[in-house]
């Protein structure tokens, strides 16, 4: 399974980044479907500069603290291409929300329509951030247009379910 790290490593192969450049670039382009904090970005950093895959040049700056630049090695795109290169993983999915609809037999009927409805309101604010994404970056790069239409996809497949659930649950069918 990819990790940080191939993430990582693909955000520099465009270029040198900071951390907080990563982080931004995280949450700009992957963050529907890769999450990152800084707490596992800069950890990362520091394995991959301790193993070779990038180096780290500190930047002085007047009245602030030192920026560190990272830049990917030829050891680095090496290992970048070994692990995109490495066989799918199956995906798997973690899911508060499924979990609690498993189990929402044993809930009051009220409880699980607030719980459908709260998700409702997550996936339309995903959908709403995923289309200024593209809005905001007309001219996105074809690979990256691709998860972006993904993840719309996606999250306009769950509204359409969790809609739904809630009309149904409302109604007195399905629990």
């Amino acid at each position: 399974m990819l990790s940080i790290q191939t993430a990582i490593l693909g955000f520099l192969m465009e270029g040198s980044l900071s951390g907080y450049d990563i982080k931004t670039r995280f949450e700009s382009s992957v963050s529907h479907f890769f999450e990152a904090s800084f707490g596992g970005i800069y950890p990362a950093l520091h394995r991959m500069d301790r193993d070779g895959l990038v180096t780290k040049d500190v930047i002085a700056q007047d009245g602030r603290p030192n920026k560190n630049l990272f830049t990917i090695t030829e050891a680095g795109r090496q290992a970048f291409h070994l692990q995109l290169e490495s066989a799918l993983q199956p995906e798997l999915i973690r899911s508060d929300f499924l979990l609690r609809v498993f189990f929402g037999r044993h809930v009051a009927r009220e409880q699980f329509i607030r719980w459908l409805e709260e998700e409702r309101d997550r996936v339309v604010e995903k959908l709403l951030n995923l289309s200024g994404l593209g809005a905001q970056f007309p001219a996105m790069e074809p690979y990256e247009r691709k998860t972006l239409e993904y993840g719309l996809s996606q999250y306009e497949a769950q509204l359409r379910w969790v809609n739904q659930e809630i009309e149904q649950v409302r109604e007195g069918e399905n629990g």
